[in-house]
């Protein structure tokens, strides 16, 4: 027994002494080059935490409209229903920021239209959609009024990492007349 008690204090010894060892801290012999870097910290940010771990540095954000806004020439392809080839078309057009997120595109409908004017939503993965409507009764529609009253916008904008200068367009517009699919790239001018 005594042998056995002499065991047990031995092994409590060593398993004290172990977790003593083990949760000693050991010297810093090098610091890490990146907690200096500076990053955005702001989500609606296209390069929110890039080069996190760091000092956070909303400076250096930049934002969805940034990317976008310009003036463009917009090369349209107007399909019908069937996808049949309708009008090719050729439009100046403006993407100006109102904020960090929203944008509105001017140029796209005729002189004569009850509206010019597109509200767009973009975000941080390069890409822009038309908002929501609002019905008399504060419900909320898909879509955007476009150039007539009886005109609904619905698709989206998308601007393509390999190319900068472009903006990639993707409309469906649904009317008294039928649907139609604008189909176009827009060359920033």
């Amino acid at each position: 027994m005594a042998v056995k008690k002499i065991y047990q204090g031995i092994l409590a010894g060593l398993i004290c002494g172990a977790i003593v060892i083990a949760c000693q801290k050991t010297p810093e012999t090098k610091t890490d080059d990146r907690l200096t870097r500076h990053y955005c910290n702001d989500p609606d940010a296209v390069n929110f935490n890039k080069d996190f771990p760091g000092i956070p540095d909303n400076t250096i954000c930049y934002y969805p409209t940034q990317l976008f806004k310009g003036s463009y020439k917009l090369y349209d392809s107007i399909l019908d229903g069937d996808f049949k080839l309708r009008k090719l078309d050729t439009l100046p057009i403006t993407l100006t920021a109102l904020n960090n997120t929203r944008l509105i595109l001017t140029g796209f409908c005729e002189k004569n239209s009850t509206t010019d004017t597109i509200l767009l939503t973009a975000d941080k993965y390069y890409k822009a959609m038309p908002d929501s409507t609002k019905a008399a009764n504060n419900l909320v529609l898909n879509g955007w009024i476009l150039c007539r009253k009886s005109d609904t916008l619905t698709g989206y904008l998308q601007k393509p990492l390999s190319d900068s200068s472009l903006v990639i367009f993707k409309f469906t517009v649904a009317s008294d007349t039928g649907i139609y699919y604008h189909y176009g790239t827009a060359k920033k001018q």
